[in-house]
């Protein structure tokens, strides 16, 4: 079973006049679910003045840690804005280990570049443990949403073909949609004699490869 230890939150401030409404919305599931909720707030007040909207999206939960004293599990918040567009969103992201704030920097809406930047930041024996580190944690080959992955532990994946496959034989949404940090018994960390479907461990590499 699968440890599904996030919430969601949004928050934005917007301007209408010399008024500034500020209004939030969270939810526990996929994060697409609460944008679109809070869309529908953002929206409709917006349809009542030409305001100015500015969206800071939040995610605050747990992540587990595998260390050489076992697994930990300790609390993370990834931070990111996309006013316009989820083309720059300047994602960071803020994890706490042994009273000790880490911080990963990035600009990928997807959080890759964010995560590998973390990692190369924690100490030498500590690795993050979540579905995007893990080699069961595939991206979606037709496009992607941010904090959603799909799990093919009880499968082997060797090529975008199989995951192209897989999409077009079964309905992956239900039976395999996970978060992004997400994390159950069967994790297995990502590396180069396993194919998986998903860009944290090239990030990894190069970063490694240009420190």
């Amino acid at each position: 079973m699968k440890e599904r230890i996030l919430y969601h939150i949004c928050t934005a401030n917007i301007s209408c006049g010399n008024a500034v409404y500020h209004i939030a919305s969270a939810i526990y599931h996929l994060y697409r679910e609460t944008l679109w909720q809070f869309s529908q707030i953002a929206d409709r007040i917006l349809q009542n003045c030409k305001g100015e909207r500015k969206m800071k999206k939040v995610i605050r939960g747990k992540v587990p840690l595998l260390t050489s004293n076992g697994k930990t599990i300790v609390p993370i918040e990834i931070t990111y804005d996309d006013s316009e567009s989820i083309a720059n969103p300047q994602t960071e992201i803020t994890l706490l280990y042994n009273g000790i704030e880490y911080k990963g920097y990035g600009a990928d809406y997807l959080w890759i570049d964010t995560l590998a930047d973390l990692q190369m930041k924690l100490p030498k024996d500590v690795k993050l443990a979540c579905c995007m580190t893990c080699r069961h944690g595939n991206m979606c080959p037709y496009g992607n949403n941010e904090n959603e992955l799909f799990c093919t532990k009880d499968i082997t994946i060797t090529s975008k073909e199989d995951m192209l496959d897989l999409f077009d034989q079964t309905d992956p949404f239900e039976e395999r949609a996970v978060a992004s940090l997400d994390f159950c018994e069967d994790f297995l960390y990502q590396s180069d004699d396993y194919y998986t479907y998903n860009d944290y461990f090239y990030q990894l590499s190069r970063k490694m490869a240009n420190k």
